[in-house]
């Protein structure tokens, strides 16, 4: 099953496991980077960023997402 990296960290180091849990990983962090400090990520537009992100990932065939780093 293909799985995308979506955190902010690579996961480079962790392909090796992943494969034994029977992913195949893209350890290219993809999780949209967001700036809280600046007025332009409304709620509206974080909640547009993601699922653009997200929408994208699976027109490239994604079947799972990883959310959380190890």
């Amino acid at each position: 099953m293909r799985l995308a990296n979506f955190t902010t960290h690579d996961q480079k180091e962790h392909i090796f496991k992943w494969n034994q849990f029977g992913f195949k990983i893209d350890p290219k962090p993809r999780a949209p980077l967001i700036n809280y400090e600046t007025k332009d990520w409304t709620e509206e537009a974080i909640l547009e960023a993601v699922i653009d992100e997200l929408t994208q990932l699976r027109y490239e065939g994604f079947e799972a997402i990883l959310i959380r780093r190890f």
